[in-house]
């Protein structure tokens, strides 16, 4: 079967004699076997809802998990794809689909669907069906544009960004031989899945085979950044500079 390159990473990596937990947050943990399990049957349910190779899809989905795990199916079949934070405002969301002229947006509830855009409703992931063989890849080019990126839009209409995921696996060595990361490192970033720097981080991990630290949101978002890292025994905190500004005064 054609596999994408960061399709090919996570079979590599639940295939391991050893390996880490793939996803860790308070409630539990989800190993690559499962997760790779969880890819192949959301990316099996994308296709059925008629994903195409060169069509994006926008996903607006709010649990992390499964924010997640359509974000890494999408690039297990070589589908690109762009977060639509559920946070923005619609016409933001609806203007951005336009865009890049979303096939369909993949979302957990009819009410973060968009006017005129094609719905999937995503399937809880234990009512779908186990699948007898994982799908193929529909497109495998590791330099064809994987992941938009839009930048905050404060001085105007937001910027689009590509990223291959050539790009991808290349940011998360340059991350990990940046930050010495161990092979069984734990990162945790306080950000969701619906914001870019979370996502792709754990994304990082993922490919590296290391540990990614959910960050639970709403109303379940810790109020402690030092106690959540404890209770999930986060070996490293992944900040940004303003993060980094708010913990120090906080301390």
């Amino acid at each position: 079967l054609m596999r994408t390159l960061i399709g090919e990473a996570l079979r590599r990596h639940a295939s391991a004699a050893y390996a880490p937990a793939a996803l860790v947050s308070a409630f539990g943990a989800i190993s690559y076997v499962e997760l790779v399990a969880r890819v192949e049957r959301c990316a099996a349910w994308l296709l059925r809802e008629g994903c195409a190779a060169s069509v994006p899809v926008g996903i607006s989905v709010v649990d992390e998990t499964d924010s997640l795990v359509v974000s890494l199916a999408l690039l297990d079949l070589g589908v690109p794809q762009v977060t639509l934070s559920t946070g923005i405002p619609e016409p933001m969301r609806l203007a951005l689909a336009r865009r890049l002229a979303l096939g369909r947006v993949v979302v957990d509830h009819p009410r973060h669907a968009l006017p005129d855009v094609a719905a999937s409703v995503l399937v809880p992931d234990e009512l779908r069906d186990p699948e007898r063989l994982a799908p193929a890849a529909l497109a495998c080019d590791p330099d064809a544009a994987a992941v938009f990126v839009t930048s905050s839009g404060t001085t105007g209409i937001p910027k689009i960004l590509e990223l291959s995921q050539r790009v991808i696996a290349r940011r998360a060595l340059q991350l990990a031989d940046s930050q010495a990361f161990a092979h069984d490192e734990r990162v945790l970033v306080p950000m969701s899945n619906q914001e870019y720097p979370g996502k792709s981080v754990r994304i990082y991990m993922l490919v590296l085979g290391a540990t990614a630290v959910h960050w639970p949101g709403g109303p379940l978002t810790p109020t402690s950044v030092p106690a959540y890292c404890a209770a999930t025994k986060a070996t490293t905190l992944h900040l940004t500079v303003l993060q980094a500004r708010a913990l120090v005064n906080d301390a």
